[in-house]
């Protein structure tokens, strides 16, 4: 049997709205990029729209996390919060 796939998507469509969806259960590897990632669009959004970013998180498709995986993902909901 295939493992089960993950994914991450990052989309910006609307002003200064950042969509972020979590599908399966990301490895540590894929939530480090998903980070990087995140932080460049959050500059560019900032930068193009004169004002602070809002992030929404999907975790809906979110399967478990691997502890070191949530810690990531928490640090990110909760920087500048």
């Amino acid at each position: 049997m295939e493992p089960a796939r993950s994914r991450i998507t990052i989309e910006s469509s609307a002003g200064a709205l950042i969509e972020l969806r979590f599908m399966g259960s990301p490895t540590f590897e894929d939530t480090m990029r998903f980070r990087a990632d995140t932080a460049s669009l959050v500059r560019r959004t900032v930068e193009r729209e004169k004002r602070r970013a809002i992030i929404c998180t999907d975790l809906r498709g979110c399967g478990l996390l691997k502890p070191e995986v949530s810690e990531v993902i928490i640090g990110l909901m909760s920087f500048d919060n």
